[in-house]
């Protein structure tokens, strides 16, 4: 692995290492293309009590997360925002989100 400083074949920032880098992309552009597809989710149970559930959702693709919350009395599901502790919550793609 080199130590040269490189930019982003896709966005242009710089200030990267090479080995920051995926395929040229920095962890925003490659947090920002992923589309979260259902079949590269991972979910875990965090908890339940009377009225719901709790499980994270991961998406593996790009390491993006959020809470998933089933409430038992209405069966409605609901989401937070896909986070990431590296990329700000605003430069994530949310279409999916309930």
């Amino acid at each position: 692995m080199s130590d040269d400083m490189a930019a982003c074949q896709y966005c242009g920032a710089d200030g990267y290492f090479e080995w920051e880098l995926n395929d040229g992309k920095c962890k925003t552009c490659e947090v920002q293309d992923c589309p979260h597809a259902q079949d590269q989710r991972d979910r875990n149970y965090m908890g339940s009590n009377h009225q719901r559930a709790r499980f994270e959702e991961v998406c593996i693709a790009c390491g993006c997360f959020r809470e998933v919350r089933v409430a038992w009395a209405n069966n409605r599901i609901h989401y937070t925002k896909w986070d990431h502790d590296e990329v700000s919550q605003d430069d994530i793609y949310q279409e999916d989100r309930q």
